[in-house]
């Protein structure tokens, strides 16, 4: 790098040396380095240079370099400069790296402008050489204005319209979704389970599903070979614009969307996913917009082992007031749709107004879709961990469940009457050795053997199956009653114990 700076210096090569400053400015020290040279003001001289990819290197380079920047004179200065720059440059391809480095920027002064500027690119229809870098410069100004514009959402309305979605789940829920849904069409799904609803509330109230995906099919073979326009412009053909704005209330306003790409090893994801987009929002003319952030939906693109590209489409716009009890969790949380899924599996094991322990709580998501499946007498959750119980009591207040909490470690807890149920999200090994592990298990056994009543049951979530089944052959009293493959690919399961 430094070669580079000397270079520029002297004003050598000075559209390669910026290019290559641009690449490695982020390397330790590269800044300083490169601002022991130049000040920012010599820096900005080089957006006045005749040649245009010059002008567009440095303007990315001040984009690069804005954090070392703390004077707010100096801040003004470079904004007042990529703005000029911005608005004055003939050259198309630059005014794209103009906005991303300005985007960096303070933008309180040109925020009026720059929504003047994305006003007139949205009425204007491009000549074809024109569309690729004014697409790019539409998309900059969409990132820099997000963030201070106050952006509406959307109302889905699309609950009573024939529709076929995919149920984001576990294949084990199939049977037991099957009886749920009575006479309502469905099938396994490489996702979890597919169906076609025409009344959308009662699926949505389920609680096994982690989402709901709309199937959105393409009326021709479209592959991930394909050109992006191609592939944007089959999207479109297919009706998925108007498939998304028919299940909202009529608005004027864009649809921000965000794209997703799944299963396509051999190209590049973030390169093909951006022109995608691009292409979406210029053949929808500008009523799908993609947002960094504030997407309301999620287009997914997903590729199959013959290429061709599957489309699902994800609304965020329906509310989800499932899990509004779980206020907080942490890193080890178990997420509440697969807690529901658990305890809807261990459903036939369970009692009415059972007295229930759980030796490592967590933040209580365990406890609470227990208590959802039949009412509990009594609960105790144990954790060691502090800051878990703090986050635990405010999600079963907001679940309306009562329960005692208990910072201890589960090996040191006595009581005085026996439990008819011990629930864990067993901890994972993490840094535990494989002798720490065993006997972490052995001691968990034993100690559930002191507090479980004669017929009590251990209702167990973990990928130590190993260690479960040595307690189960060397702990006498305890019996496997049913185990389930979770996660096949990382050796979660669920086991029904029950202790005698």
């Amino acid at each position: 790098m430094k070669k580079h700076i000397e270079e520029l210096k002297k004003n050598e090569n000075v559209r390669a040396n910026l290019s290559a400053i641009r690449q490695s400015i982020n390397d330790e020290g590269g800044t300083e380095l490169l601002l022991s040279y130049f000040s920012v003001e010599e820096i900005l001289d080089f957006l006045k240079r005749d040649d245009a990819k010059t002008r567009k290197n440095a303007a990315l380079l001040l984009g690069e370099i804005r954090e070392a920047i703390e004077d707010d004179t100096l801040l003004k200065k470079v904004s007042d400069a990529l703005i000029e720059g911005y608005m004055n440059d003939g050259t198309l391809f630059t005014k794209s790296s103009y906005l991303k480095a300005l985007g960096k920027y303070p933008l309180e002064d040109y925020r009026e402008v720059l929504t003047k500027r994305l006003e007139e690119l949205m009425r204007y229809v491009p000549e074809e050489d024109e569309k690729k870098h004014l697409a790019l410069e539409r998309h900059e100004l969409d990132m820099i204005l997000e963030g201070t514009q106050k952006n509406t959402r959307h109302k889905f309305t699309g609950y009573n319209i024939k529709q076929e979605i995919v149920l984001v789940t576990n294949p084990l829920v199939y049977e037991s979704l099957g009886a749920t849904l009575r006479g309502i069409r469905t099938k396994r799904h490489p996702f979890g389970i597919a169906l076609i609803s025409e009344s959308l509330k009662p699926i949505l109230a389920l609680r096994y599903y982690r989402e709901v995906l709309f199937i959105q099919r393409l009326k021709v073979l479209t592959k991930i070979t394909d050109t992006p326009e191609t592939i944007a412009k089959n999207l479109l053909d297919s009706g998925l614009y108007e498939g998304i704005k028919n299940r909202h209330a009529p608005s004027d306003e864009a649809f921000r969307f965000r794209l997703e790409l799944k299963n396509a090893p051999d190209v590049d994801e973030t390169k093909i996913i951006k022109k995608i987009a691009l292409e979406l929002e210029e053949g929808s003319r500008y009523k799908l917009k993609n947002s960094a952030n504030d997407y309301e939906l999620i287009i997914k693109l997903v590729v199959d082992r013959s290429q061709k590209i599957h489309t699902f489409v994800r609304y965020l716009t329906i509310p989800d007031k499932r899990f509004t009890y779980r206020k907080n969790s942490i890193a080890a949380s178990i997420h509440p749709a697969n807690a529901a899924l658990l305890m809807n599996l261990a459903a036939p094991y369970l009692k009415d107004n059972a007295q229930v322990i759980d030796p490592c709580c967590g933040v209580a998501t365990m406890l609470v879709e227990r208590n959802l499946i039949k009412p509990l007498r009594e609960v105790y959750a144990i954790d060691t961990f502090g800051e878990a119980i703090d986050k635990a009591k405010e999600n079963v207040k907001a679940a309306g469940l009562s329960v005692n909490f208990i910072h201890r470690d589960y090996l040191d807890f006595t009581h005085e009457y026996p439990f008819d149920e011990i629930i864990a999200n067993m901890p994972v090994r993490g840094k535990k050795t494989k002798e720490e592990q065993d006997a972490f298990y052995d001691g968990f056994f034993s100690k559930s053997a002191e507090i479980l009543a004669p017929g009590g049951i251990m209702i167990l979530y973990s990928n130590e199956k190993g260690f479960i089944f040595k307690q189960l052959r060397v702990k006498s009293g305890f019996s496997l009653l049913k185990e389930f493959v979770i996660r096949e690919r990382d050796g979660f399961g669920l086991y029904i114990i029950k202790y005698s």
